[in-house]
C-alpha cells in the first residue's frame, strides 16, 4: 500500500508540462509565427511592389505608341525653340507659339505641339457638317461649300506634361495631358472655336498665327475644356527629377548631328545648344518627358518628312504598396510623319 500512494504521486506530477515549460513553447510559438507573418507580407508587399511598376510601365508604353500613332499623321510639328523662344520666319520676329495657347496655369507645360489634318464632322462629335448652304450668307457660303467638299480642317494638337494636384485627383508626380484646338466648335453652324487661326489662310504653320504681314491674327486666346483638353497617362516621373542610388536612369539626349553648322534636331520643349565638347542637347527641366524634332529650317533638301524623337519615364510612386521613388527605365520611341515640308509644288 505504501508504494502505491508513492507511485500514485509521482505518475500525478508527471502529468502535463509546468509553467515555466509552457511559456517557453509560447514564447517559440510567438517568434515563428511573428517571422512567418513578417515574411508573408514581405512577400505579398514584394510582389504587389512589382505588380506596380510592371503596370506603370505597361500604362507608358500604352501613352507612348499613342502619340507616336498620332504624331505619324502629323504635317508639320514644332521645335522646342518655335514653341517657347521668339521666332524669326523670314526677317519678322515673332512671339513663340506657346503665347498663343490656352493659359494651362503655370504647373503645366507644353512639350510639343504640332498640327494635323482631320476629318470632320469629328470622330466623337454628334454634329455634322452643314446639309446645304442656303443659311449662310457673306463669305460663309464658299466656306461651307468647301468644307462639304474637302471635309477635313487642320487641328493643332499640343501633349503637355502636368504637375498639378490641386484638386488632389491624383496620384503620380506628374502626367501627360492633351489639348487640341480644332476649326469648328460646331460644324454645323461653321462656328470657328475661340482662338482658332487656318494656318493655310493667309499663313503657314511656321508663322502661325500671323499672317503673312506679320499681324497676329488671333483676336483672343483660345480656352480648355473637358472636350478639349483630357489626361492621357498618370504615374510620369517628374520633369525635375534627380538621380541618386534608388532612382538611376540612363541620360538621354537629342542627337547632335549638323548640317551646315547647325542642329538637325532641337529639344523640345527649349533647350540650349551644346557648345564646345558637350554633348548635353535636352530641354530645360523636362528630364522625364520630351522630343527631339527635326528642324525644318536646316536642310535644304525639298520635300522630307519630320521624325521626332519621345522619351518617357515613368515612376510607380503612389501606386499600393509603392511609397517610395520606384524610377523606371527611359522608353523612347521614333515617328516619321507623314506629312511632307519643303515641298516644291511644279508649275
Amino acid at each position: 500500500m505504501f508504494y502505491k500512494k508513492i507511485l500514485t504521486k509521482k505518475a500525478k506530477r508527471a502529468l502535463g508540462f509546468s509553467l515555466t515549460e509552457m511559456l517557453v513553447v509560447l514564447a517559440i510559438s510567438s517568434i515563428l509565427v511573428s517571422t512567418l507573418l513578417y515574411v508573408m507580407v514581405d512577400l505579398m508587399s514584394s510582389s504587389q511592389s512589382d505588380q506596380a511598376r510592371n503596370s506603370t510601365n505597361e500604362e507608358m508604353k500604352q501613352a507612348l505608341n499613342y502619340m507616336a500613332t498620332e504624331m505619324r499623321e502629323a504635317v508639320y510639328v514644332y521645335t522646342g525653340k518655335e514653341l517657347e523662344q521668339t521666332r524669326t520666319v523670314d526677317t519678322s520676329t515673332l512671339n513663340p507659339v506657346k503665347n498663343f495657347l490656352p493659359n494651362f496655369g503655370t504647373n503645366t507645360r507644353p512639350i510639343v505641339a504640332f498640327w494635323k489634318v482631320e476629318i470632320v464632322p469629328y470622330s466623337g462629335s454628334t454634329n455634322t457638317l452643314p446639309a446645304d448652304c442656303t443659311s449662310f450668307t457673306g463669305g460663309k457660303v464658299n466656306e461651307c461649300k468647301t468644307i462639304r467638299i474637302e471635309q477635313r480642317t487642320y487641328t493643332l494638337v499640343v501633349y503637355l506634361q502636368s504637375t498639378d494636384n490641386s484638386n488632389n485627383k491624383w496620384k503620380g508626380d506628374s502626367r501627360i495631358m492633351r489639348y487640341q484646338l480644332r476649326k469648328y466648335s460646331n460644324p454645323t453652324t461653321l462656328t470657328v472655336t475661340t482662338g482658332y487661326v487656318d494656318p493655310q489662310v493667309n499663313s503657314t504653320f511656321q508663322q502661325w498665327p500671323y499672317d503673312i504681314d506679320s499681324v497676329s491674327a488671333q483676336a483672343s486666346l483660345p480656352t480648355t475644356d473637358s472636350t478639349n483638353l483630357t489626361t492621357l497617362v498618370d504615374f510620369v516621373a517628374s520633369p525635375t527629377f534627380v538621380n541618386s542610388s534608388t532612382t538611376t536612369n540612363d541620360d538621354f539626349n537629342c542627337p547632335i548631328t549638323q548640317e551646315n553648322g547647325q542642329f538637325i534636331y532641337q529639344p523640345s520643349p527649349y533647350g540650349p545648344e551644346p557648345t564646345g565638347t558637350s554633348t548635353v542637347y535636352k530641354p530645360t527641366n523636362a528630364r522625364s518627358f520630351f522630343a527631339c524634332v527635326r528642324d525644318s529650317s536646316i536642310t535644304t533638301v525639298e520635300g522630307f518628312n519630320q521624325d521626332v524623337l519621345l522619351f518617357l519615364i515613368g515612376n510607380a510612386k503612389g501606386k499600393p504598396s509603392v511609397d517610395k521613388d520606384q524610377m523606371l527605365g527611359t522608353l523612347q520611341v521614333q515617328s516619321i510623319s507623314r506629312g511632307v515640308v519643303r515641298k516644291t509644288v511644279p508649275d
